[in-house]
């Protein structure tokens, strides 16, 4: 495994956990709306 390899995983791992993150707050957005 490279430093590259490594890099990119941090990167895509970054991305999925903000992805979630948006997620989860337009949620409770909806939920606290009703």
């Amino acid at each position: 495994m490279s430093g590259h390899d490594l890099f990119a995983w941090i990167v895509l791992l970054i991305l999925v956990t903000s992805a979630i993150g948006v997620f989860g707050y337009r949620e409770r957005e909806v939920r606290s709306r009703q």
